[in-house]
């Protein structure tokens, strides 16, 4: 309401807030280790927005992986992209952890990126440290881009996981949101956090999928701390 009686109710700069993507980034820093600024992180209306306005797919027939089961939106958020889902196991006999082996097996020319969240909703797996180093080493190897979705890490115990985009910040592309940390599912609002150049330009693409976003850096919710 101070906002609106401000008559603060026009479009936001297309990154976001530069005051909020700089809170964002200093927890991002905080909780993960992979160092960030405001200028790695865009600011978005909705999560699966911002999986969608940032598809790795380049052309018909790329593929990408998900780490199954998974969250029940990822489907239509990749194929939405153009491209293929490819689901790599991550069995009930292991405790729903994924096998790295198999999704490996699954890999082809065509790949271009893995899904993936942790903790993992449905499931509530946290990827231990050796998944993570070996995850990020089969990224490595094979040039394949990783989308980690760390919606619920803030809920997670100590309120971190092991951070992918610390150990391969060049390929991670880390999703974020207020949903669950801040109890905020109704604002819908949520971020992209990215190292590569070449990929924040792909900021271009953000006005396709929303304009502009009310949160404001001077209120209690955007004050994300550890908790984002």
């Amino acid at each position: 309401m101070e906002r609106l009686r401000a008559r603060d109710t026009h479009y936001t700069e297309t990154a976001g807030r530069p005051l909020l993507r700089a809170a964002i980034a200093r927890s991002h820093t905080a909780r993960t280790g992979q160092a960030v600024t405001a200028e790695n992180v865009i600011f978005l209306v909705v999560r699966r927005t911002a999986c969608s306005c940032f598809p790795p797919a380049r052309r018909p027939g790329d593929e990408i992986i998900a780490v199954d089961p998974m969250y029940v939106t990822y489907p239509a958020t990749i194929q939405a992209s153009g491209a293929t889902l490819v689901p790599a196991p991550a069995p009930a006999a292991a405790n729903f952890h994924p096998d790295l082996a198999a999704l490996e097996a699954v890999i082809t020319p065509r790949t271009r990126a893995i899904f993936l969240a942790s903790p993992n909703n449905p499931t509530g797996i946290v990827l231990g440290d050796e998944e993570v180093r070996r995850l990020g080493d089969i990224a490595r190897r094979r040039g394949l881009w990783i989308v980690s979705d760390e919606v619920y890490a803030g809920l997670a115990e100590g309120g971190r996981v092991p951070s992918l985009g610390a150990r391969l910040p060049e390929q991670v592309l880390t999703v974020s949101s207020l949903s669950k940390t801040h109890a905020m599912t109704g604002w819908r609002t949520g971020w992209i956090v990215v190292r590569r150049p070449s990929s924040r330009r792909r900021t271009m693409l953000r006005p396709a999928c929303c304009t502009g976003c009310p949160v404001r850096p001077g209120g209690g919710h955007h004050r994300t701390r550890d908790r984002a």
